[in-house]
């Protein structure tokens, strides 16, 4: 149960959105190294010259519900895979779950086990990401969800890794560097709401978050900024009132 009210001030949902546009000379503090040689590349762009490289997102903890989103710098070159990836671990094997493309003829949702490609959880067809567009892939307990430019691509469901950082990773087949790289990068938590969420006054910020409501929303005296968020509603209502 959320409530938001007072005769003033705002409250923002979203503590745990982070973005990095790598217009810098190297990653950083900000991002660990889990395989290959991931860089900035032109101080412009996340890469690497060499294939597989994968960097974790892990100067703070995220919530088990997470997303992970990447906008592509360049069109498709063969053989080409980028990924953004959930729940990836920060030491030890390397684990987790990726959304994956080639750009061409496939894009998928598979499980990261050790490295190595684990299963594959869901597939989906044309089209496939190209320059500028963003892919993101989303994890809420055992669902995992692939969105396109906002829209939603494909899902399925695993519960082998239930915590873990929002990561990016590209790919080359025979290990040769990736051509195509990530000019941008967001991250954050799901905020999932079982039960009323009313705002009576002040403002109620989503941010980028997506937010699942699954009983009612009012709000009767404040007003709310959805930035970039989406707002989905389970079972229940939806009032707005002033």
């Amino acid at each position: 149960h959320l409530t938001c009210s007072g005769a003033s001030g705002g409250w923002t949902l979203n503590s745990a959105f982070v973005a990095d546009d790598f217009e810098r000379a190297s990653l950083g503090g900000n991002w660990t190294s889990r395989e290959g040689t991931p860089a900035i590349l032109g101080s412009s762009d996340f890469g690497s010259s060499v294939s597989p490289s994968t960097a974790t997102y892990c100067v703070q903890t995220f919530a088990d519900g997470q997303y992970a989103q990447g906008q592509l710098s360049g069109a498709p070159v063969t053989n080409d895979e980028w990924q953004v990836c959930v729940r990836m671990t920060n030491t030890g094997n390397l684990d987790g779950y990726c959304y994956t493309t080639d750009g061409s003829t496939f894009q998928e949702i598979f499980r990261v086990d050790n490295t190595g490609h684990g299963a594959t959880i869901a597939t989906s067809g044309a089209p496939y990401p190209t320059a500028g567009d963003t892919m993101r892939l989303e994890v809420e307990g055992t669902e995992l969800r692939a969105y396109l430019n906002g829209k939603l691509v494909m899902s399925g469901t695993s519960g082998l890794y239930a915590s873990g950082y929002p990561a990016l990773r590209v790919w080359r087949g025979g290990g040769a560097a990736p051509g195509t790289t990530f000019e941008n990068f967001g991250a954050g938590n799901l905020v999932a709401i079982n039960g009323d969420f009313t705002v009576s006054a002040g403002t109620l910020d989503l941010g980028t978050s997506r937010i699942n409501v699954f009983n009612s929303i009012d709000f009767t005296g404040g007003t709310i900024t959805a930035g970039t968020s989406s707002l989905t509603m389970g079972a229940g209502n939806e009032t707005i009132v002033g």
